[in-house]
């Protein structure tokens, strides 16, 4: 039983991921740019917005859960080698293949030291390609919580305090527009597009991901609740 349950489960997952996947691509292609201005909006800034932080839930539940199943330090030390083995190659197969995109945008261009370590450099922050920045940051995420996971009420307290901070630097940075960090920060858009995504966005997500897994009893327990409630209303 608790295998079908799982399975059921899993099913469900793998068809929110593939919609999710689309939504994703939603975001970047701009369908409805030609037709109607609002129609756009809805499909590529408020509807697909919520893939990016479910792919970054459920690879920080998953990643928890796969460290929870092992049995000792040693157990748990191979599964992250592993698990970070496996995205690194990910992230350097799938960089590789945006390598003649790279070259094609800069033919026509001058090509500077300065360029090259730029590129260089973006690889190891937000992605030799703009939408890679997903693969890198989850690499650090990987790796971070990790070697942090024993304080991870604290984590948890810290990844909302980001998140805050991400709200303030972008949809309420007009109310704070007198604060001085954040035209500092406005007026570096390098330094703000990697900050406000890699620490206030994909971070807070991750770490509710791992806290998911650490409440699954809790809110199991919260669900079947609310569901025999539900069931008394009509008996």
């Amino acid at each position: 039983m608790e295998e079908i349950k799982e399975t059921v489960k899993n099913g469900n997952l793998d068809f929110f991921k593939f919609i999710c996947s689309i939504l994703v691509i939603m975001i970047h292609v701009n369908l409805f740019a030609q037709e109607n201005q609002l129609l756009n909006f809805i499909f590529v800034q408020v509807l697909p917005r919520i893939a990016v932080p479910f792919f970054f839930m459920i690879s920080g539940y998953f990643f928890k859960k796969g460290i929870d199943k092992r049995k000792n330090e040693q157990e748990r030390k191979t599964y992250f080698n592993e698990k970070i083995k496996r995205l690194v190659k990910i992230y350097i197969q799938i960089s590789v293949l945006y390598i003649p995109v790279i070259v094609i945008e800069t033919i026509g261009k001058e090509i500077t030291i300065n360029t090259i370590l730029h590129y260089i450099s973006n690889f190891f922050i937000e992605g030799i390609y703009y939408h890679l920045w997903f693969l890198i940051a989850l690499i650090y995420y990987t790796i971070f919580y990790f070697k942090t996971q024993k304080y991870h009420k604290l984590l948890y307290v810290v990844s909302i305090i980001c998140y805050v901070i991400g709200i303030i630097l972008h949809s309420y940075s007009f109310v704070f527009r007198d604060c001085a960090f954040l035209k500092w920060i406005l007026g570096h858009p390098y330094i703000y597009d990697n900050f406000r995504r890699i620490i206030t966005y994909g971070f807070p997500f991750y770490i509710l991901g791992t806290q998911i897994y650490i409440w699954k009893d809790r809110i199991n327990k919260k669900i079947l609740i609310y569901k025999l409630s539900y069931v008394q209303r009509y008996f």
